[in-house]
């Protein structure tokens, strides 16, 4: 079942308590579940699970004792179990179904840079996220990642090309545009990369062992040279026409060009934003931009269709877009 922490037991133990601690713990409550969190995916189907009810642990009124046992102290006669993972090859990511909830690790080729989205359409507070791509031994294919930055800010800040990428608890997410397949954060995500594996329990895990075994065997300087860090990462990639576009989607709402300097004078800093506008394109002036990765990218994941286009906004100021195609639309 559930433990929840409160009040000041929360920072307390925020950097003790983590997936493999082991604890103790005395003068707790049962109550009914605490209804505003999600339930992360078991991955034990011989253990009932207990949704209804939590332990609550408070440090008052009943004040409740925790303790963190060391792994030298843990006795075999306690019998706890075996912490488990559900880790996925690339070659295995396309046959598993939508909203499939499993564990990743792979070598990465590619960071995105930051990019802030809305939580709500008018609202002021934001989503952070990053792309991220990363291979593995059984494919040529990449991992697609969308990581949202949750509570390890120190190693999502660090996130770079050719370091071990450990991701737990992901979401599978079928794009309804195409067949490209890729993987979000789900609430329960933790990330580790180079630096941070020591001790972790998913390191016995066969998947694991298999991906460092090849990982080590590779050319560090080879795999540099392929990779990239920043520029824009358009995804989901846009369909080819409009008409594929729209039955997709629940409802369409275009941005008539005299509202289109609004729209962009409203974004904040890093803010990613989508806007559908229709025109008759009457002049296009294709410019390229060989100074920095951003252009290129931005190049690479640009789609134009004849009388409509799908404005890409992931880093706007001022209303100017920083390169790629321009368009005179009337």
């Amino acid at each position: 079942m559930s433990v929840i922490l409160w009040n000041s037991l929360c920072p307390r133990l925020f950097r003790s308590l983590e997936v493999g601690t082991v604890i103790f713990m005395q003068q707790y409550s049962v109550k009914d579940s605490y209804q505003k969190r999600t339930q992360p995916v078991s991955y034990y189907p011989d253990i009932k699970i207990y949704n209804e009810i939590d332990i609550s642990l408070n440090p008052w009124k009943h004040a409740a004792e925790i303790k963190v046992i060391p792994p030298k102290q843990i006795k075999p006669e306690w019998k706890l179990p075996d912490i488990k993972y559900q880790f996925i090859t690339r070659d295995r990511l396309d046959t598993v179904p939508n909203s499939y909830i499993c564990d990743v690790i792979g070598l990465v080729t590619f960071v995105g840079r930051c990019e802030r989205i809305r939580k709500s359409e008018h609202g002021d507070d934001f989503w952070v996220r990053r792309f991220v791509e990363m291979v593995d031994e059984t494919s040529a294919k990449p991992f697609i990642l969308e990581l949202y930055c949750t509570s390890q800010p120190e190693i999502y800040r660090q996130l770079h090309p050719v370091t071990f990428l450990v991701c737990t608890q992901m979401r599978v997410v079928r794009n309804k545009f195409n067949s490209i397949t890729y993987l979000t954060s789900s609430y329960e995500t933790q990330i580790f990369i180079t630096g941070y594996h020591k001790g972790r329990p998913y390191t016995t895990d066969n998947t694991v062992k298999r991906f460092l075994h090849w990982a080590k065997l590779q050319d560090e300087k080879d795999f540099l040279r392929r990779s990239l860090v920043g520029g824009y990462y358009s995804s989901p990639l846009l369909p080819s026409n409009f008409k594929t576009y729209s039955q997709n989607m629940k409802e369409v709402n275009l941005t008539t060009l005299h509202k289109l300097k609004e729209e962009l004078e409203g974004l904040y800093y890093r803010e990613h934003k989508r806007i559908v506008i229709e025109g008759i394109i009457t002049a296009v002036r294709y410019t390229t931009n060989t100074s920095s990765i951003g252009g290129s990218m931005y190049k690479k994941y640009t789609q134009i269709t004849l009388k409509w286009k799908m404005l890409q906004s992931p880093n706007l100021s001022n209303g100017k877009v920083q390169s790629g195609l321009r368009l005179k639309v009337i």
